[in-house]
């Protein structure tokens, strides 16, 4: 086993006990963690209150863990099945069982990046929805906020954590599991992709119906 497939399988062990770390950190902070901000910047939303760090753990465990994260999985293992992408896994529910894996691994590596770096640079990454109307602001708005995130004073800045994220997840994926012939490039692919899924949900966020809160 090559020394860069170790040190990806150690990054992964690291990424399980993160969460765990800053849930424990900042159950501990003494720091107000609800902030408002009167005016958000670019003037995308009236108010703002941050979330707590309670909130931002259930959110991140959701995204990771919930239905949606396995449901994600299971269509795009369906597709690399049917493409039958890596072909090393071969055919059937064997190679169903590594591709819808690899996907779950995947996506937990990239919420996980995701939390981690928003929990350390004190950001906000939650999609909101836009406060203007018509369809051309809106669809601006979903594909600019994908790569913005909000600061506890409710500031839109460049979001790096929306950034680095996937491909995190694509590259240690790509280096920790997947046949010896992947290497970086292919890793680079697999992010660039991931990032343009990440875009289309918050576009479907921002035009789906909204749910009525009962």
């Amino acid at each position: 086993m090559s020394i860069t497939r170790l040190g990806c399988r150690a990054f992964l062990i690291a990424i399980v006990v993160l969460p765990i770390t800053l849930r424990a950190q900042a159950v501990n902070a003494n720091a107000p963690s609800n902030q408002s901000a009167a005016t958000a910047s670019q003037g995308l939303m009236s108010s703002y209150q941050a979330p707590t760090p309670k909130e931002q753990f259930r959110r991140y465990m959701i995204s990771a863990y919930g239905p949606l994260a396995f449901f994600r999985a299971g269509v795009a293992a369906a597709i690399d099945q049917a493409r039958n992408t890596p072909e090393e896994w071969g055919q059937g529910a064997e190679g169903y069982g590594r591709r819808i894996g690899s996907q779950f691994g995947r996506s937990a590596i990239t919420e996980t990046t995701r939390y981690g770096l928003a929990s350390v640079l004190h950001e906000d990454t939650k999609y909101y929805r836009c406060q203007c109307s018509g369809f051309a602001p809106r669809l601006r708005h979903a594909l600019g906020s994908s790569f913005m995130a909000r600061r506890p004073n409710g500031e839109a800045v460049f979001s790096i954590p929306d950034a680095v994220a996937p491909y995190t997840g694509a590259i240690v994926a790509t280096y920790a599991w997947y046949p010896d012939r992947y290497g970086l490039r292919k890793g680079l692919w697999l992010g660039t992709r991931s990032l343009g899924v990440h875009v289309g949900f918050n576009v479907a966020r921002e035009f789906l119906p909204r749910r009525r809160k009962r």
